[in-house]
């Protein structure tokens, strides 16, 4: 039978000190006794106290202690934790593992699983299925914008209705004018224009996303990837040709608490090798030591300033003289 904290959420269950190591910190420590970890406060004379993990989780399961029983999860070989196989990624409860990408109509719990298919799907979440997003419509296995073109006051019967002077930026599709392949409706939903890659000239930010992904805007009329994205490259097949080409896209930057298996999983490639400041604790990235979070951003602790007895007597003797200055000035 496992033993729960107070909570009713933390697995306390061991066989050996190594298994309490998720309660150990700076100010506690934590040891396996009567295969149930026990936790003491090194500033209290090693008194009792609740044990919380560094990283806490919501499921014993996915990042908890092997056998792995859950679908699709495996048992890390250094930390002995339950994580998911490559391609997927623990769910919103951690009970399970899911698919990292979606196709449309697939089950989802998150957006993010749907932008890996496309750029302009999201995650229902009442139906729990990734669909096209609003002013989106699937079309040949992808969504593509709605428009309203100008007198037209009824369903699109052909093509030709739903020109906008450009040959294949709009086509007709049951009933409803969408703008065709390489092509995105702009703010107003009135035209198509077509989309950009990086750096490329842009008056919208879909122009932008249908390329380099969610994480891109329109910024000075060029196509750049967002304060929390950075650009990255990869392969992919050329539409036309079918040849293997590099394009770039904006990815997320890793933060604070995203899961990981290991510490390749936490790596900033938006910075130097030097310049890193995460790594993988208990399925979690974390910072690393000599470094503080805040709003799960990893900044390098600044060293604290050492005030001694000297340095506090010369200040009080230097504000001391400048008190005697002002009132023998008076």
């Amino acid at each position: 039978m496992r033993n729960y904290n107070t909570a009713g959420i933390i697995d306390l269950t061991c066989e050996s000190d190594h298994d309490c190591e998720a309660f150990r910190s700076a100010t506690v420590n934590s040891t396996c006794v009567e295969e149930h970890c026990r936790c003491t406060d090194l500033q209290r004379d090693n008194n009792a106290t609740e044990c919380k993990p560094l990283v806490n989780r919501v499921s014993n399961q996915i990042g908890g202690q092997c056998p792995c029983q859950v679908a699709n999860s495996f048992c890390h070989e250094q930390t002995h934790r339950c994580v998911c196989k490559d391609g997927f990624l623990p769910s919103r409860v951690e009970k399970k593992c899911v698919h990292k990408s979606v196709p449309l109509g697939g089950e989802c719990e998150e957006s993010g699983q749907c932008f890996h298919q496309d750029h302009f799907a999201e995650c229902d979440r009442t139906e729990q299925v990734c669909q096209c997003q609003e002013h989106f419509v699937i079309y040949e296995g992808s969504c593509h914008s709605i428009i309203a073109v100008a007198n037209l006051s009824k369903p699109c019967e052909s093509n030709e209705e739903c020109a906008n002077g450009t040959v294949g930026d709009a086509l007709c599709h049951s009933g409803q004018c969408i703008c065709g392949t390489g092509f995105v409706a702009d703010s107003t939903n009135s035209s198509c224009l077509a989309v950009a890659e990086l750096e490329q000239p842009c008056t919208d930010s879909n122009q932008c996303i249908a390329t380099l992904g969610v994480g891109s805007i329109c910024y000075q009329q060029r196509c750049v990837c967002d304060s929390n994205h950075f650009q990255f490259p990869v392969h992919a097949s050329d539409a036309t040709s079918g040849q293997q080409k590099i394009r770039n896209v904006c990815e997320r930057k890793i933060v604070h608490g995203d899961s990981c298996n290991d510490d390749q999983n936490c790596y900033q490639f938006h910075v130097g090798p030097h310049e890193q400041t995460m790594e993988c604790f208990m399925n979690a990235c974390v910072c690393l030591p000599g470094h503080i979070e805040k709003d799960n951003v990893c900044f390098k602790a600044s060293s604290s300033v050492n005030v001694t007895p000297a340095s506090v007597l010369l200040a009080i003797i230097g504000t001391l003289s400048v008190l005697k200055h002002l009132l023998f000035a008076y």
